[in-house]
């Protein structure tokens, strides 16, 4: 799990100089190893400077004119590395001036990337919590809708990704139809289930043939939101 916060100031701060890190940067670009779309990581005690070891850093290659899908997968091939490190402690920095562009696609791209399916490890290593810090100059307030607004996003695909890597065996029809009915007593949804014979009033031939291989009856979930929608 991920805990984000917004600072401008952190309790244990950096000892990392924003000049050394550009000349780390340039040492490693003279390489090839950072620029244009790589996400490469740097060990702490892979260098110092004036004796003193540095946290390791990870460099996140942004490709020109990017989308936001760009930003997410980079952000998310970033949060791979961080873990390669087992890290417990992640600072992101976030400043410029199209900040907002790109910030809720970077913050989804650590989310999802956290993601794994384990339910049915016995022996899963524990998994210690990731606090992720952004240092940005954004106010705390749009800040803040920025991260309800991704983590709600997040959280409706990691959702729908342990649905599907459920075995069939446990997500039968009945068992979809249920967690779509409590999602929706949840989330103030009007949640209809067509059972078999409804689907044969209707006239759903086709999607009744589909069924008939299985052993599970069918069930054809309708799902109607009609709320406020929600604007960032």
């Amino acid at each position: 799990m991920i805990h984000c916060s917004s600072h401008t100031i952190i309790k244990n701060r950096l000892s990392i100089e924003l000049g050394k890190v550009s000349e780390i940067f340039e040492s490693l670009q003279a390489d090839g190893l950072v620029g244009g779309s790589k996400v490469y990581g740097l060990r702490g005690k892979d260098f110092s400077y004036q004796g003193q070891p540095y946290y390791n850093l990870i460099f996140i290659g942004i490709p020109e004119k990017a989308t936001p899908r760009r930003f997410q997968l980079q952000f998310g091939q970033a949060m791979k590395e961080a873990k390669r490190f087992h890290g417990k402690n992640l600072l992101m920095t976030a400043i410029g001036e199209d900040v907002s562009y790109w910030l809720s696609s970077a913050m989804k791209g650590l989310l999802l990337a956290d993601y794994s399916f384990d339910k049915y490890i016995s022996d899963k290593p524990e998994s210690p919590e990731l606090h992720l810090g952004i240092l940005t100059g954004i106010d705390s307030a749009s800040f803040k809708k920025e991260e309800q607004y991704t983590r709600m996003m997040a959280k409706a695909v990691t959702t729908a990704r342990d649905l599907v890597n459920e075995p069939a065996n446990v997500m039968t029809p009945a068992a979809l139809a249920a967690k779509a009915k409590e999602i929706c007593e949840k989330n103030n949804i009007k949640c209809t289930i067509l059972e078999k014979q409804d689907c044969e009033a209707l006239g759903m031939n086709s999607y009744l043939a589909v069924a008939r291989g299985s052993k599970q009856s069918a069930k054809f979930i309708v799902m109607e939101y009609n709320g406020p929608c929600y604007r960032r």
